[in-house]
């Protein structure tokens, strides 16, 4: 019987036919990836998330890409919604080696569970300048085998990197000149002509940058902050990103302008 096919999210359940032989999130995972001397592979989805069923239905469904997983790594399925302290953890990680963060969060990591790879969703043959999913499991197992003081030294360097960041200190150490230069970074990266950041697609609802423009006093540190999230909104409004049937905001837009959005809801964008 699959490890997934009695968990509480139905996320999980929906992989627990798969000839992958997945773990659920845990300790038991890893106390396995260091009897079997293994990395990690840690894939992380969420019901509503699109590229994360065409990633399961292309590569995790296919027995023979599912063979190469079975044989070099141990498995992890993670429901982010479930467990979301496990996704902000990866996806910290995660930025050490790609900027284009999403789901599905496919991390490589040490059976201590430090990463030294990741990435988002990878096609079961290279095209459009992506590797082939079973090519990048192959390097990876590889790596392992044969550069694995390599990766170790990765994995630690970025786990340290992390515990220092969080000793940086909090929120009583940012003074109205962090606050405005914050400020002056998310208004230079503006689109002037149809809201939001950045001048090319997808574009997304960014609520915490939109809610940190549109704060009480940060204008007045950074004049024209609110003009810029208020613009921003106005823009998503009045654009297929919101839904004039029941209200709210779509997931994201693929294309600049706010058009051929993404038809799914993210609840804490909408809150």
């Amino acid at each position: 019987m699959s490890r997934l096919s009695g968990t509480a999210s139905p996320y999980l359940r929906s992989h627990a036919d798969q000839p992958v032989a997945w773990f659920p999130w845990g300790e038991e995972a890893f106390a396995v990836a260091r009897d079997r001397d293994v990395p990690v592979l840690v894939s992380i989805g969420y019901s509503t998330c699109h590229w994360c069923h065409v990633m399961a239905r292309e590569s995790f469904a296919d027995p023979t890409i599912a063979a190469i997983i079975n044989a070099h790594f141990v498995a992890i399925k993670v429901d982010r919604e479930e467990h979301p302290e496990v996704d902000a953890a990866f996806m910290a990680q995660a930025s050490a080696f790609t900027s284009n963060l999403g789901w599905p969060l496919n991390v490589f990591t040490l059976p201590t569970g430090s990463a030294f790879f990741a990435g988002t969703y990878w096609p079961p043959q290279a095209h459009g300048g992506m590797p082939a999913f079973p090519d990048v499991l192959r390097a990876v197992a590889r790596a392992w085998q044969e550069k694995r003081e390599s990766l170790e030294e990765t994995g630690t360097a970025v786990r340290d990197a992390l515990v220092a960041l969080g000793q940086q200190g909090g929120a009583d150490d940012v003074s109205a000149a962090d606050v405005a230069a914050a400020a002056r970074a998310l208004i230079a990266t503006e689109d002037a002509e149809y809201g939001g950041f950045g001048t090319s697609g997808p574009k997304f609802p960014i609520a915490t940058a939109l809610q940190f423009l549109l704060a009480e006093g940060v204008d007045t540190l950074a004049p024209g902050s609110r003009d810029v999230g208020s613009f921003t909104l106005r823009a998503m409004r009045h654009s297929e990103l919101f839904d004039p049937v029941d209200g709210g905001f779509f997931r994201y837009a693929t294309e600049r302008d706010w058009t051929t959005p993404h038809y799914e809801r993210m609840l804490v964008d909408n809150a």
